[in-house]
């Protein structure tokens, strides 16, 4: 157990005799509740909602290689080490139906030209080590990126990049089996959002894109195809608290979980489940 990452982080979040549903809900409206998130991930940059409503989370830049398994209390269950894996900069989370993708993708430098994208069987996620496989990935043309965001779509996972100029792109990755590919870009899409792009997640079922910024919330239909986001603006619902929210999924009932990483302890470090519509 000694040879858990995060441990001690973790050990010393605990408190005895508390109800965690009292003791740390927050009510920000009528639509959002809030919970303190766990310290195990203080550096929150991507979560993820399974199909039975768990909670997996990762931190960002040079933290451990581990996938954080919460529950809506944000209460740590389980830590699970991804072996044959390296976080340089962890960004995002996404899913298909058998797949779970983390982003390594951060180029905060812009001086970054390998990418890499681990791939995690969900079935895996019954164990405490679980392997993962990795597309490696360079991007064919255009300007350096930052990468903050991932969705998947139709056997691609699409990431928004963030130029030094400030422009937003978007680009596909395909998921194919083999060591490297070359990504392309797909389209300008610096009209979306008036903010940096932090999270991204894709409903199938509305063909709904929802995007996250620091005070935004982003919703933007893709019924006409995933070209059309270079021609669209995002309509925008404003979230509570000035602080930098990091990480988006949905859960199975439709609710829609937001994270924000610790900075000085008052208004951030939160999950948030915010009732959509």
């Amino acid at each position: 157990v000694y040879t858990y990452p995060l441990l001690f982080d973790w050990l010393l979040s605990r408190k005895k005799n508390l109800d965690p549903h009292s003791q740390s809900r927050i009510q920000l409206n009528s639509n959002t509740i809030g919970y303190r998130m766990a310290k195990a991930l203080s550096n929150v940059s991507g979560i993820w909602a399974s199909p039975g409503g768990e909670f997996y989370g990762i931190n960002g830049k040079n933290s451990s290689p581990v996938l954080v398994n919460f529950d809506s209390t944000s209460r740590v269950r389980k830590m699970h080490i991804i072996q044959h894996a390296a976080n340089f900069s962890w960004q995002d989370l996404c899913a298909s139906a058998d797949t779970l993708f983390i982003a390594d993708v951060g180029n905060e430098n812009f001086k970054r030209e390998f990418f890499q994208i681990y791939k995690i069987s969900i079935q895996d996620l019954a164990n405490e080590k679980i392997s993962a496989t990795k597309i490696e990935f360079t991007i064919a043309k255009g300007p350096n990126l930052n990468f903050k965001s991932s969705f998947y779509l139709n056997e691609n996972i699409y990431l928004f990049g963030e130029s030094f100029e400030k422009d937003v792109y978007l680009v596909e990755v395909p998921v194919r089996e083999g060591s490297k590919t070359e990504a392309h870009l797909v389209a300008n899409c610096t009209k979306l959002m008036n903010e940096s792009i932090t999270s991204a997640h894709y409903d199938p079922t509305q063909k709904t894109l929802f995007l996250l910024t620091k005070n935004n919330l982003g919703i933007v239909s893709l019924a006409d195809g995933i070209q059309s986001l270079s021609t669209k603006n995002a309509v925008h619902i404003q979230l509570p608290n000035n602080t930098q929210k990091e990480a988006l999924t949905m859960l199975p009932n439709g609710y829609l979980a937001f994270a924000d990483k610790f900075f000085l302890g008052t208004f951030d470090g939160n999950l948030y489940l915010f009732k959509y519509p």
